[in-house]
């Protein structure tokens, strides 16, 4: 009977520290993954600038082309 115990307290102390191992791992996985969606929350954030950048200079191409073709339209004297 003795010998049962001592295997089941052994036993009950490794299920312990695998339990231990695994909580470890997970809050390592949690902070990895917050770590990734605050880099894609500010990847966003730049993607939406250089958008706005783009649709800025866009019209102002376009602004540009106007300009030009009204130049080219107007009778010169």
């Amino acid at each position: 009977m003795k010998a049962l115990a001592t295997q089941t307290a052994k036993a009950t102390d490794e299920i312990g520290q695998q339990v231990s191992v695994i909580q470890q791992e997970t809050r390592q996985a949690v902070d990895a993954i917050q770590v990734i969606c605050a880099t894609i929350s500010e990847v966003s954030e730049i993607s939406a600038s250089i958008a706005n950048s783009v649709s800025e200079q866009g019209s102002a191409t376009q602004e540009i082309a106007r300009s030009v073709q009204r130049r080219r339209q107007a009778p010169t004297g």
